[in-house]
């Protein structure tokens, strides 16, 4: 009868099996997230200041210019450079990746806790500059979890939101549709892309 041994996730293993970065200063990089792009916003250069503060305050080396998401949902993974960030992990480019706050790594709990793991088995710290957690850790690891939940349920609030929000102006442009018709038959002059619209 053969056993089948299961390695469990970096972030879930004892601490003395963490990979270290002994005898030099730890490499840094910092990742930026936004969801919408408008010329006016600062969320970029609030971000960057608060992940450089946090390298400073660290003895962190930033080794290059911060890695960006301009427009991108934290929900979704494909379109943005989570990928670019693991290849230059498995790399060895940097030791660190330095974020703002842990939505800026994603708003899908399932996800995010996917591609953590992935840098973690590469070596790779992963740092929130204002939810700072131990996730060498177990209740760091909690904490970064929670996190990461609380970002997915802001999300899906805000989509149940919008969703309330547009049913009920649908439902408010069908009554008035029906009224509009019902006025205009009265006339003699049925309105047809009302009745369309209802029908």
């Amino acid at each position: 009868m053969s056993t089948t041994v299961t390695t469990a996730p970096l972030r879930l293993r004892p601490l003395e099996e963490q990979p270290a970065s002994a005898g030099r200063r730890k490499r840094g990089l910092i990742y930026v997230r936004v969801s919408k792009a408008r010329d006016d916003m600062i969320s970029p250069e609030l971000q960057v200041g608060h992940a450089l503060a946090l390298a400073r305050s660290e003895n962190i080396d930033v080794i290059a210019d911060p890695i960006m998401d301009l427009g991108e949902s934290g929900r979704q993974f494909e379109e943005r450079r989570i990928e670019d960030i693991k290849q230059m992990a498995r790399d060895n480019q940097f030791d660190v990746l330095i974020l703002w706050i842990w939505s800026r790594f994603g708003r899908n709990l399932r996800e995010s806790l996917q591609h953590l793991d992935a840098l973690m088995d590469y070596g790779v710290e992963v740092r929130a500059a204002k939810e700072d957690f131990d996730g060498k850790t177990t209740i760091g690891r909690f904490a970064i979890a929670q996190m990461l939940n609380i970002a997915e349920l802001e999300s899906n609030q805000k989509a149940d939101s919008w969703r309330d929000t547009l049913l009920a102006l649908t439902k408010a442009a069908d009554h008035e549709a029906v009224g509009l018709s019902a006025r205009m038959s009265r006339y003699g002059k049925p309105s047809v892309a009302a009745v369309d619209r209802v029908g």
